[in-house]
């Protein structure tokens, strides 16, 4: 952007356009207006009646560091350092995965089921739980259920706390813990979900700049095939289920029908496919019921 020494808002956003543009930013007019939004804290709508309208020298300031860092892609949920999920805000910040529309899904099958089994108490665990969202949709939406968010960053746990307090969510918990080791108690959780890393390692280095430069790896990279979380998970979510108890997974492109073979290899039942908005395979889910054979 060149000196001048008053912008308005229209002007701030066709140069910052122009700017941002040959740097491969998508839907960078969209972006430049979510950040003025945020710095003069309005809605898009009044942001549009306000376009003759001159920002102050301070927010000048402070949109030229904005505008900065989204040159180098870096996403604008972390420029901003919140987002919206499931009709919560979580706080982000790059030790955390950046929630996407399609988890929502995950969230609203789970809750469909928990209504449907009609049980007074409920307990919930979020595996990977990273940022929380998951976890706090669920206790925020069903008030019987107590929700337990697990991962193996600390990093992460303190921002799930920071959520937790953030949405005034009291029936949800986050602790310090890697969900693949044995665990010492069985027969918990009515519900087990997860999110889990499911890009194949060749293909973390393909993901966008704002995905691959940003984001934890640890929260992506699901190994060779994308299946290693769920393979190793898997065995370990079946010892604590309670009979009965529902297994719920997000999974990446294609990876849909082996996730239901590693359930069903696993003794899960009544597996069920559900796609997310744009017909993609997204969620599976199965149902521990107690046999003879395992």
């Amino acid at each position: 952007m060149s000196k001048q020494e008053i912008w308005t808002i229209l002007e701030l956003i066709n140069s910052s356009e122009n700017y941002l543009k040959p740097k491969g930013v998508s839907n960078a007019r969209r972006e430049i207006e979510e950040m003025l939004c945020s710095i003069l804290k309005c809605s898009r709508l009044e942001l549009y009646l306000k376009f003759e309208m001159p920002l102050t020298e301070n927010e000048l300031v402070i949109f030229r560091e904005l505008i900065k860092r989204k040159a180098k892609r870096e996403p604008l949920q972390y420029i901003l350092g919140e987002t919206d999920f499931f009709n919560v805000k979580i706080k982000v910040n790059p030790s955390v995965l950046i929630p996407r529309h399609e988890t929502e899904i995950l969230v609203e099958k789970v809750i469909k089921k928990a209504k449907q089994i009609q049980k007074t108490q409920l307990k919930i665990l979020d595996v990977g739980t990273g940022s929380g969202c998951i976890a706090i949709a669920l206790a925020k939406e069903l008030k019987n259920a107590q929700v337990l968010g697990i991962d193996v960053s600390e990093k992460a746990i303190f921002t799930a706390n920071e959520n937790a307090k953030l949405n005034e969510v009291q029936n949800v918990r986050f602790i310090l813990k890697n969900a693949l080791e044995t665990p010492q108690k069985t027969g918990i959780f009515d519900f087990i979900v997860s999110n889990p890393p499911y890009v194949t390692t060749d293909d973390c280095e393909k993901l966008m700049p704002e995905v691959r430069d940003f984001e934890p790896i640890l929260a992506l990279d699901g190994g060779e095939k994308g299946l290693d979380f769920y393979e190793g998970l898997t065995p370990v979510c079946k010892l604590l289920l309670l009979e009965n108890g529902f297994l719920f997974y997000e999974v990446g492109f294609k990876q849909a029908k082996d996730v239901e073979k590693i359930l069903e290899k696993n003794g899960f039942s009544e597996i069920q496919i559900f796609p997310d908005y744009n017909k993609i395979e997204r969620i599976v889910c199965g149902k521990k019921v107690s046999s003879l054979f395992n």
